[in-house]
């Protein structure tokens, strides 16, 4: 029964992942295009990576999910303030692009372990 837990999230993310790159929908969320694709393809295995082995090791799903949001949220904020501030050096600043890439990529990494801890919950 525990491998189920993990095979389906593994399907559900990777799933919500293509269907979320599909439809464009980190870049509607503010995404540069360009590296959009990039930033999911790393990130989403990261995060999968490690929601799986903290459930397997911790086994705390409902903790983790709550530092799984807290994370995305940190990593949205960090990725719109990097896009900000890079817009407004007319993409001179690269510590700025930097961080609107690296913050995507955490958001990507962050949403996919909120998916699969969620999914994880033991319904006991």
């Amino acid at each position: 029964m525990q491998v189920n837990r993990y095979l389906i999230a593994i399907v559900l993310v990777i799933g919500v992942s293509i269907a979320a790159h599909l439809g464009k929908f980190h870049v509607t969320l503010g995404a540069h295009p360009f590296w959009a694709t990039k930033a999911v393809l790393i990130g989403t295995p990261i995060g999968l990576a490690f929601a799986l082995g903290l459930v397997r090791i911790l086994g705390r799903e409902k903790w983790l999910s709550a530092v799984f949001a807290v994370l995305m949220i940190g990593a949205f904020w960090v990725a719109y303030s990097g896009k900000i501030q890079f817009a407004a050096s007319y993409a001179e600043d690269i510590a700025a692009g930097q961080r609107w890439f690296f913050g995507w990529i955490g958001f990507c990494a962050a949403f996919s372990g909120l998916m699969a801890a969620l999914v994880m919950i033991r319904r006991d």
